[in-house]
């Protein structure tokens, strides 16, 4: 697949999808190509760095970006998960959910649950500390882990 046919399925599939989440194994319906793989492959070159490297690559980033393009599907996931808790906090004043709280169609009870948790934010302490300040952003007390931020039994109990 050629830069200017995967860029134009990728324009098709996100007209007709209003987002670029390609299944690996998509094939585009009006001419087979493979999609999935040709915009895995951009990720891929993205990440090493490659496609920033000339005047085409650059391009290709612009024009991927102008449409939605995400390059990490990790980053994505956190950031959905990150709307659906200030959606949470939004309607609920606190980030002390249940697990089993949901928010814009997101278990968001269970992910912070899972973010609490010993290394819950990751391995990468730099990621860990930006997306714990991200969360405490919304809710200072979002996690009873941190040092003089528990929860109570009394508060947990009501």
């Amino acid at each position: 697949m050629t830069c200017d046919s995967g860029y134009a399925a990728a324009v098709r599939y996100h007209q007709r999808f209003g987002n670029l989440r390609i299944p690996l194994d998509y094939r585009e319906p009006e001419t087979g190509a493979p999609l999935g793989r040709w915009i895995s492959d951009q990720r891929t070159e993205y990440a090493a760095g490659r496609l920033q490297a000339d005047d085409e690559g650059r391009r290709r980033v612009k024009w991927l970006e102008e449409i939605g393009m995400v390059w990490s599907a990790p980053d994505l996931a956190w950031e959905e998960n990150l709307a659906a808790a200030r959606a949470y906090f939004a309607e609920h004043g606190t980030l002390c959910a249940p697990q089993t709280a949901a928010a814009e169609g997101k278990a968001v009870g269970q992910w912070l649950t899972n973010l609490r948790r010993p290394g819950g934010l990751g391995k990468n302490a730099e990621r860990a500390a930006r997306r714990a300040a991200q969360l405490a952003a919304i809710d200072p007390d979002w996690n009873p882990r941190e040092p003089g931020k528990g929860w109570s039994v009394d508060w947990q109990r009501m």
